[in-house]
């Protein structure tokens, strides 16, 4: 933490198979979890890393990760988000392929039967269902994984999810890494 100037870590474990797997998943984001508090009393007292998990978006995947077990106390989460991933996938489709918004799915893809090629990824409308999906369920928030094919200004998906939730995190993000062996991130990220 100390030398890469972060403000936590996402756990991307593709994915637990078994009970075994799922109970060690949890052994490991609770270890993770002491780290990062144990890092923050000694370097960064009252900050609070971030500890996230990336799980795919099938239940068949989340329900063996023991969500129960992330609670250690009454008010204290091992974690602090879960980030269930549904990729979209950038491309070239412009050899006749036709998109297509499917509104019970919530998912746009294009689909070119020449090339059997099928391409899922996100639209301002399909990002506008899942906020209100994440609204309706009581989520808390959306994120994007990747972001460069998204769009700008009217276009953004980033600026649609923002629109649709109406905020942002406004929490601070750790400057002061003074223990660092590299001299740009001891002195604060000041050039040296």
């Amino acid at each position: 933490m100390g030398d890469w100037v972060s403000d936590g870590v996402d756990v991307d474990w593709e994915y637990p198979a078994d009970e075994t797997e799922a109970s060690n998943f949890v052994l490991l984001l609770r270890a993770m979890r002491d780290e990062l508090d144990t890092y923050a009393q000694q370097h960064a007292p009252g900050y609070h890393f971030i500890l996230s998990i990336a799980s795919l978006a099938r239940p068949t995947h989340y329900k063996k990760l023991h969500l129960n077990r992330y609670q250690t106390s009454s008010t204290l989460l091992i974690s602090c988000s879960f980030n269930l991933m549904a990729y979209d996938y950038a491309g070239s489709w412009d050899t006749g392929a036709a998109e297509t918004i499917g509104s019970e799915l919530v998912a746009s893809y294009s689909y070119d039967p020449s090339s059997r090629e099928l391409i899922s990824y996100d639209t301002l409308e399909v990002v506008r269902a899942k906020v209100s999906w994440l609204e309706e369920t009581g989520l808390a928030s959306s994120m994007f994984w990747e972001a460069s094919g998204g769009g700008t200004y009217d276009k953004s998906l980033i600026r649609s999810s923002f629109t649709a939730l109406g905020s942002l995190d406004t929490g601070l993000n750790l400057l002061t890494y003074p223990n660092s062996q590299y001299a740009n991130n001891a002195a604060g990220m000041q050039e040296t």
